[in-house]
């Protein structure tokens, strides 16, 4: 059966009546097991009695002597999820710089240091990693001259577990040539692996390196500490801790090298980001990661972790169903692998002077690892006194109890081997976010429970569908006698969908009762070998399951909520004369996610299964609505072409392309009555959808960028706000009572010209921060998106059976 487990995004399967997960790292460590809950015990104090977890019985990879991985990403059964309402989602980590040295991970806000600066958390692009936005790097104090664009292209996020930082090739090809340059004086050496800028300090006693800053959204600005910048080979290879993508659309990675010493904290729930300086010391107590030169030690500790897997291709594998649900990349093991290097007492060492104040002054006799443990927990401001404080350990390191054996020093394996690990790691973070990438695409899988007793897994990916967080809903009536249900209404979905009695496994809050098929004297559910059965495949984009004889679905979104249980029909009702006896539904047995308190989704697509296809010999295949422009006033959804209106305009729909969603061409964008100086190519590269799930419209990087500089240049005279996630074109009008802004419209095919209400111009954050209710897509190949925000009081009219889209003026409030 399907539950809520996801990374690849597996189907569970069922071992008799219990819930099997099966999770595959992009370095095909896995584990498989029983998913069950126990008592989670943080401090003496903080209990959790029944925390959902995975117990593994089939466990093979990089995982070291560690017993598992504590999942702190952001989804549904992520321990900072399932700990949410003690902890507020907020946590925090201070990585130490050595392995000889002791971190810390803390669950909730208590102890957080006040010199923390946050930085909003971009959007997450239906992932669970933690996107954040990079403006500008500097390296020996001097500001970069990298386009923002670099870093918008793909995205960035903050990773736990990826040891070195990549950046987009061009930032990676600036900074290196900056960094050499400034290092002129030394010895280079060849390079390593991914690591292209090394130096020979052979013979050295002390060098000095420049130091590296970035600057993120809200222009927090975080310098790194010397163990953030080199990484140590031997001492005649020291290298630039840093890597340069593959390619342009490769999203950027802020590894935990540059983490090192720094208090970083995710506020979750608040959307932020945090970063502090000195949340860590090295393992003779001086604080690292000072602002300016500093005289310190380094010391290296070589990054460890067990020996790849064997991948052959020829081996033969058996493959479990699975679907939604995990929370491990973008994660943190209770002990690390890391490269470590750290700073040691200054004290010792008050000769050195800096040579710029930009520059860190190292000693090259400590770049090996240390033996001893010095686990001063001073750092953490009094373990005792933080809340839910758990030490954070290099897990090769001599604080680790994993390390204790005598043969340790046999299981620690080569840089070559940790290289290609990350590697691993980094190319499977490019394809999740990457939902048309061969590793998402849908496959079948065997959800025989025989799985546990393999020795390799081989788990294909399950792909997801976009649902916007902004949604519209509409009231129909299900079942005889009728039982009204609020549903979210959604051009991008087809299959039409409502939580179900007895929620067998698992049912969200919604205000309507939820509805019962047995006391329903219409209802009957779907045979396995019917032909609706098989039409699942396309309106969900999962091959249908079986329960005895009984079809069963499965729908993931992009934000991992996701519907699973039972396909069957019964009467719907549109009003008290309109009503269709054998309408397909999904009877949702276990759902999760963001649906608000609505009864589930009804589905407007171009697929055979959509409301729109189920009612074609009534309607047509003709409806229209109108999105209110305030959630205090109301619109409309009507199926059917009566009361359309007379000044309704109609574009032609463009090519489908295969899917469910309904594409349109743009021709132009005018701003402040002047039309934008935007290549047509820009806009069919991809082309452009309308969407009523998408809240702000995504529009091709070349043409946002046009928009928002003209946009930007007419507002001149308002005082600017910093950005809001993917908003960055933002303005203060505090103590203003009327602002002036540019009227913006859209030219379509047939040069069907439509005028944006003020409500699809702007969205208010706050009165100090009010912005442009439009963003760019990462890429130029992104499909461009005509969002909700922007539709707002039009009248939007889909003749799909004829092939147009309509839009008329003023046809709600």
């Amino acid at each position: 059966m399907l539950s809520a487990l996801r990374r690849h995004r597996q189907h569970p399967a069922c071992s008799t009546s219990t819930c099997i997960y099966g999770i595959e790292y992009g370095d095909d460590s896995f584990s498989l097991g029983y998913f069950s809950k126990d008592k989670l015990t943080i401090t003496a104090n903080e209990v959790f009695p029944n925390f959902l977890f995975g117990c593994g019985q089939n466990n093979q990879g990089v995982f070291g002597r560690t017993a598992g991985v504590l999942g702190l990403g952001r989804n549904s059964i992520s321990m900072i999820s399932q700990t949410a309402q003690k902890y507020g989602k907020y946590f925090s980590y201070c990585l130490p710089s050595t392995s000889s040295s002791t971190g810390h991970l803390t669950l909730g806000k208590s102890g957080v240091s006040t010199n923390v600066k946050f930085t909003p958390f971009a959007s997450s692009q239906g992932t669970s990693f933690y996107f954040i936005n990079i403006l500008s790097i500097s390296v020996g104090g001097r500001q970069l001259p990298i386009s923002q664009s670099v870093f918008t292209t793909a995205g960035s996020i903050i990773d736990s577990a990826t040891v070195i930082t990549r950046l987009p090739p061009a930032a990676y090809s600036t900074m290196s040539a900056a960094f050499r340059k400034l290092m002129a004086k030394y010895k280079t050496a060849p390079a390593y692996k991914i690591l292209d800028t090394c130096y020979d300090f052979s013979g050295l006693t002390t060098v000095s390196i420049p130091t590296i800053s970035f600057t993120f959204g809200g222009n927090v600005k975080v310098d790194l500490a010397p163990s953030g910048i080199l990484v140590t080979i031997s001492a005649s290879r020291v290298c630039l801790a840093f890597a340069g993508n593959k390619n342009a659309n490769d999203v950027a990675i802020f590894g935990n090298s540059q983490q090192k010493t720094l208090e970083v904290v995710y506020d979750v729930g608040g959307g932020n980001l945090g970063f502090g300086s000195a949340g860590s010391k090295d393992s003779n107590g001086m604080i690292v990661g000072l602002e300016g030169s500093e005289s310190a030690n380094i010391s290296f500790l070589t990054p460890t972790s067990e020996s790849m897997l064997d991948q052959d291709s020829n081996e033969t594998t058996t493959s479990i169903d699975l679907s939604p649900a995990d929370d491990v990349l973008a994660t943190m093991f209770l002990e690390f692998t890391m490269k470590t290097i750290a700073t040691a007492d200054a004290q010792d060492h008050q000769h050195l002077q800096p040579t710029s104040s930009h520059y860190h002054t190292l000693e090259i006799n400590t770049l090996f690892p240390a033996s001893v443990c010095t686990a001063a927990t001073t750092h953490i401001q009094g373990s005792d006194k933080r809340q839910s404080t758990l030490e954070v350990l290099h897990r090769h390191g001599p604080c680790s109890q994993l390390g204790q054996d005598k043969d340790h020093a046999t299981t620690i394996p080569s840089l070559n081997d940790v290289f290609s690990h990350d590697q691993s790691r980094v190319d499977s973070i490019q394809a999740r976010v990457k939902p048309n990438s061969d590793t998402n695409k849908i496959k079948n899988i065997n959800s025989n429970s025989n799985r546990l007793k393999d020795k390799k897994a081989n788990l294909p990916v399950q792909s997801g569908r976009s649902l916007g967080s902004g949604n519209y809903i509409v009231t129909i009536g299900l079942g005889t006698p009728t039982k009204t249900l609020s549903l979210i209404f959604d051009t991008g979905s087809d299959l039409t969908w409502t939580q179900c009695q007895p929620c067998a496994r698992s049912c969200y809050q919604q205000q309507d009762p939820i509805f019962n098929p047995s006391a329903s004297a219409s209802y009957s559910n779907i045979s396995c070998n019917s032909p609706q059965c098989s039409q699942l495949s396309a309106a969900t984009g999962n091959n249908p399951a079986c329960s005895s004889t009984t079809c069963v679905y499965g729908i993931q979104y992009g934000d991992q909520s996701f519907s699973v249980g039972f396909f069957g029909k019964d009467k719907l009702t549109i009003t008290a004369t309109e009503v269709f006896p054998n309408f397909l539904f999904g009877c949702g047995q276990n759902n999760q996610g963001l649906f608000g308190n609505t009864a589930g989704l009804l589905g407007l697509g171009r697929n055979s299964l959509s409301i729109i296809s189920q009612t074609a010999q009534k309607y047509g295949k003709y409806f229209s609505y109108c999105l209110p422009s305030t959630s205090s006033s109301t619109g409309h959804l009507t199926l059917g072409k009566s009361g359309v209106s007379t000044n309704v305009k109609f574009t032609p729909f463009a090519s489908s392309q295969g899917t469910s969603f309904y594409f349109i061409d743009i021709l132009s964008i005018s701003v402040g009555g002047r039309q934008l100086p935007i290549s047509q190519s820009v806009f069919t590269t991809a082309g452009s959808i309308i969407d009523s799930g998408t809240v702000i419209t995504r529009l091709p990087p070349a043409a946002y960028s046009t928009m928002s500089a003209a946009f930007r240049k007419l507002m001149a005279k308002y005082k600017t706000a910093p950005a809001y996630s993917i908003l960055d074109t933002c303005y203060d009008f505090t103590g203003l009572t009327t602002v002036s802004i540019p009227a913006i419209s859209f030219t379509f095919g047939g040069n069907v010209k439509v005028d944006l209400a003020p409500s699809g111009i702007l969205v208010a954050i706050s009165t100090s921060r009010i912005c442009l209710a439009f963003a760019g897509n990462n890429n130029a190949d992104d499909v461009a998106i005509f969002g909700n925000t922007q539709q707002k009081t039009l009248e939007v009219v889909y003749d799909v059976g004829g092939g147009n889209l309509g839009f008329g003026s003023a046809g709600c409030k």
